[in-house]
């Protein structure tokens, strides 16, 4: 879980939508989409929130009208109070929840029927789902539910991931881009020492920047969709400042950046192989369907395109 560790302990973002306008919160149809749901429950119900990370959607519920008893959860190290202190409002609201980290939905540190309502915003479907459910069924009460929103394999999000790790290993890979900014800024610091260059010695400066940004611009050229494109665009950003401004680059810098993405690579990763495919959609409701009383998992679309499945299973 170092992965997931590092980007919940260093990032100031409710939700892993980092890129997106969900950064400090889930909106638009997301919310529509929870407050639909929260309409739903009672006043002083119990939930639990499954893979919280910062507290994206234990937030939206606790800000809600109606008044929630809420616990959330996750397996990865987590402190989300830590990051909102100068945000009055997601900080009031995150002292009202209470968090647990580095818990495993597969083995839930609650008595039986604790909570009234589960509720998961693309995280229950990392886990063993099986194992989860089970879990799920034991600490809910009688006619508790589980509603979670979870990866598809075929939505644009998952899409666009398996765009973005074709585009992210042109930089991390061996001999990728990341690796020969590294060479260069490693260059640099030794190139910066030099009281007096000799011209040999600035023309294997003026090459090697030329060169790299050639390097870039190859790369680019030949990405073949707009997706690759916006990929490549938020990536080489971190990058060509240090190029461009070769005397400011560190080591530092540039190694914590390539560790950065690494750890990106790997939750994307995670992120695509956690997704459902229909056939996995199938076999979940035919091996859990006498467990409840009820379960379905159907596909959700915002703005016309497939986002998620929407799993809801009720306890008997």
């Amino acid at each position: 879980m170092k992965h997931w560790d590092s980007y919940w302990l260093s990032t100031e973002t409710l939700s892993s939508f980092a890129q997106s306008n969900h950064k400090d919160g889930y909106q638009g149809d997301v919310l529509y989409f929870w407050n639909g749901i929260f309409e739903e429950f009672q006043n002083s119900a119990s939930l639990l929130d499954i893979g919280c990370g910062n507290g994206a959607l234990a937030v939206l519920a606790e800000q809600y009208p109606k008044r929630f008893d809420i616990t959330a959860i996750d397996a990865a190290k987590i402190d989300p109070i830590k990051h909102f202190t100068n945000n009055e409002k997601v900080a009031a609201s995150l002292k009202n929840i209470k968090f647990f980290s580095q818990m495993d939905c597969e083995k839930l540190n609650f008595v039986d029927s604790s909570f009234d309502y589960l509720i998961s915003q693309f995280g229950i479907e990392y886990s063993d789902i099986k194992q989860s459910l089970s879990e799920a069924s034991r600490v809910l009460k009688s006619n508790g539910e589980v509603i979670a929103l979870v990866h598809h394999r075929n939505s644009f999000i998952t899409q666009d991931c398996q765009q973005g790790i074709k585009v992210l290993s042109q930089f991390i890979s061996k001999d990728g881009l990341a690796y020969k900014v590294k060479s260069f800024v490693e260059f640099c610091s030794n190139y910066r020492r030099l009281e007096e260059p000799t011209a040999q010695e600035q023309n294997e400066f003026l090459a090697k920047n030329e060169n790299l940004l050639q390097d870039f611009k190859k790369v680019q050229i030949d990405l073949s969709s707009e997706v690759e494109q916006d990929w490549f665009g938020q990536l080489a950003k971190n990058f060509i400042p240090m190029i461009v401004n070769w005397r400011d680059a560190s080591m530092h810098q540039i190694e914590n950046l390539i560790e950065e993405l690494i750890n990106y690579q790997l939750r994307i990763n995670e992120q695509i192989k956690a997704s459902w495919s229909e056939d996995e959609r199938k076999a979940i409701i035919t091996n859990m369907s006498s467990d409840w009383k009820k379960i379905e998992i159907i596909p959700k679309e915002i703005d016309g395109e497939l986002f998620c499945w929407v799993l809801r299973a009720k306890k008997r």
